[in-house]
């Protein structure tokens, strides 16, 4: 059974705080999603896109994905915000990881190493929080920025050779994650890609997922932002038995209306589902 995890970023106002969003799901729950949302007039979900009159679709959206929490395993979601001194310890660290590997492999060319160093923060933090996955394998979708959208056509020369820049940065992950978390599932052969999210359900359903996670952490920090009063009495109509609204109170403090800043060092994590 093909195991997908989609990416995708999310961040405040300012990016006084953010980080990454992601969905693990075995491709039937990917599947039983599609099916649940065949009849909504929303065809593509996407969390910056939202309206009021689409709210209906967007509680189908998420009811089905928790169905899916619920029935399959495994399959997670996780919203993860960075704090800011954490966020320039972690994100130097893994751009270090990708030049020096890189050029270990001969490899100079900007541009793959541009593209390795954009998305190698996220992928490592992907592998921690999913190790101890009952599961081999993973196949990766990335939503498209205007860096990741180049990992498909990239190609370098190493040694003679035309490399795909995605086949070189599926070595990196693999090998880091043998050495760091080796319960976490390997990517697969050729399962690295980034897309358009409305190309992919699963990106779909981790970027609404991070967007109302955010807009549900705005509100219990007091903002009244209609559009996030909406985000987060969706997502609470949903998973209002799981979240908790006190944790969110703790870790955070508002920034005037648009940033959310961490009390702590480290991150904040909000974690559904289960890994096996």
């Amino acid at each position: 059974m093909k195991l997908v995890a989609a990416v995708d970023e999310v961040a405040s106002e300012t990016q006084l705080s953010e980080g990454w969003t992601y969905a693990l799901l075995p491709e039937p729950s990917v599947i039983s999603i599609d099916v649940a949302v065949s009849g909504c007039t929303v065809k593509s979900f996407h969390g910056k896109k939202f309206k009021k009159a689409d709210e209906g679709d967007y509680r189908t959206l998420l009811t089905a994905v928790r169905r899916e929490l619920e029935q399959t395993a495994p399959s997670l979601l996780v919203s993860t915000l960075l704090e800011r001194s954490w966020k320039n310890t972690l994100v130097p660290f893994a751009k270090q990881l990708i030049s020096d590997g890189f050029a270990l492999a001969g490899l100079t060319e900007p541009t793959a190493i541009r593209i390795g160093e954009h998305l190698f923060p996220g992928l490592m933090t992907l592998q921690r929080l999913i190790d101890g996955v009952s599961a081999p394998r993973v196949e990766i979708e990335i939503d498209s920025d205007d860096i990741s959208e180049k990992l498909g056509l990239a190609t370098v020369q190493v040694r003679g050779q035309s490399l795909p820049v995605a086949k070189l940065l599926t070595t990196a992950y693999n090998a880091y994650r043998k050495k760091q978390f080796p319960r976490s599932p390997e990517v697969a052969p050729g399962g690295l890609r980034a897309m358009k999210d409305a190309k992919s359900r699963a990106i779909q359903v981790a970027d609404v997922f991070g967007n109302f996670t955010l807009a549900y952490a705005f509100v219990k920090l007091g903002n009244t932002s209609k559009t996030r009063v909406v985000k987060a009495m969706v997502l609470e109509d949903v998973f209002g038995d799981i979240l908790d609204p006190g944790l969110v109170r703790k870790a955070c403090t508002l920034v005037g209306d648009n940033d959310i800043q961490l009390n702590y060092s480290g991150g904040l994590t909000l974690r559904i589902g289960q890994l096996d």
